[in-house]
């Protein structure tokens, strides 16, 4: 009788590495737990590595929808070099998005990122709706092709699904003088 069936398990993971969908990078789960009921999981973690940053406070669940299908909820916070900000860019569903814009950029400084993710697994036309809100600390950028040199940048910069990418504050030094920067993206009509 499957609907009288249940399963529940609880872990404590160390050292961990979470796939959850092969368009986005893996996280190493340092210490956390992996809470399993029925269908929904839930992975908790107040310390997690991407690339070379730290992952403060994830959260990923899964759940099962009313048409049976599963989906996924992340949050965390990310702190760490602005070099793996790059590597997310050029590395994720997100390279979809921009293309090679960003593949020739480098990055040195630290970065602050607030990251939601939710998407649906089992449908993949459904399109994944991104949170991701960076704060720049000393950035020091290398602009390519053009070789451009932006140095000590600070400030915000975001991307969403349904707004694109923006910035607030964005401020930094080009050819020795203060620069400041807005962006926001335009759709096509």
């Amino acid at each position: 009788a499957p609907l009288r069936r249940t399963i529940q398990l609880a872990f404590n993971v160390a050292d961990t590495h979470l796939s959850y969908h092969p368009e986005w990078p893996a996280v190493l789960v340092q210490q956390g737990i992996v809470l399993i009921d029925d269908s929904a999981v839930s992975v908790w973690a107040d310390r997690a590595r991407l690339f070379e940053s730290t992952v403060d406070r994830l959260s990923v669940e899964t759940r099962v929808n009313t048409k049976g299908q599963i989906t996924l909820a992340l949050a965390g916070k990310v702190l760490g070099p602005a070099a793996d900000g790059l590597r997310v860019l050029n590395e994720s569903a997100l390279a979809g998005t921009v293309g090679a814009a960003f593949a020739d950029w480098t990055a040195t400084g630290s970065l602050e990122t607030d990251v939601a993710l939710r998407m649906n697994i089992s449908d993949k036309s459904v399109v994944p709706q991104v949170d991701v809100a960076t704060r720049w600390r000393d950035v020091d950028l290398l602009v390519m092709p053009g070789n451009l040199a932006v140095q000590a940048v600070n400030g915000e910069f975001a991307y969403s699904t349904s707004r694109g990418f923006r910035s607030t504050a964005l401020t930094g030094e080009l050819w020795g003088e203060t620069v400041t920067a807005s962006l926001e993206q335009s759709r096509r009509a």
